[in-house]
């Protein structure tokens, strides 16, 4: 784990979880209600979305973080007609540091480490951590166990963590989603959620 961080999530997302149907995705409905619950509450000046996506949907969920705080960056692998124009939007390898050396008071890394490359994951753990200012937060939420389709090892995020990760049922899938099934969903979604210690603490 880090040496520098404080736990407060790193479980897998219950179906009795907070949510809002306004995120019409059986997923996104709970990741995205949390991920902005917890902006709205910390009031941070300046995030990063890292891998903020490419469909109308998606632009929904930066605009929302975009009205709760002054400076956001979203960035993703490629640049796509979602995000043409946007003044706040650049096209970047999350392999990689940002051009230029940045922190933020919150970084976001939701829903994508799925659908990269697993040999990616390390370094993209290591990138997001890195862009987190002291006294800041670093969410993530992955599938993972899914049984087929992409998927991020649970192994590998409890080595890097140096913690198992929580599991209580109801556990949330595409069966359990108190937005409606539409679809058997036979993975989970981890969450996790962390706070880089000051360096006054």
């Amino acid at each position: 784990m880090p040496v520098d961080a404080i736990i407060h999530h790193f479980r897998l997302f219950r179906s009795d979880d907070l949510f809002d149907p306004q995120w019409q995705d059986w997923s996104r409905c709970y990741e995205w209600t949390y991920a902005l619950a917890v902006v709205a509450s910390v009031k941070p000046r300046r995030l990063h979305n890292s891998g903020c996506g490419f469909e109308a949907f998606q632009r929904q969920f930066t605009d929302a973080l975009d009205a709760l705080v002054p400076e956001v960056l979203h960035t993703d692998l490629q640049r796509t007609p979602t995000f043409q124009g946007s003044p706040n939007f650049f096209q970047h390898d999350m392999r990689r540091p940002l051009p230029d050396p940045q922190t933020f008071a919150m970084v976001l890394a939701i829903s994508y480490l799925e659908e990269i490359p697993p040999s990616w994951h390390p370094t993209v753990l290591a990138n997001l951590w890195d862009q987190v200012e002291p006294g800041g937060r670093l969410l993530i939420t992955c599938d993972v166990e899914r049984q087929y389709g992409p998927s991020v090892s649970l192994p590998v995020l409890e080595a890097w963590l140096g913690a198992t990760c929580e599991r209580k049922a109801p556990l949330l899938t595409g069966l359990t989603s108190r937005l409606g099934a539409r679809q058997d969903r036979p993975m989970h979604v981890c969450l996790i959620d962390l706070e880089r210690v000051s360096c006054h603490s």
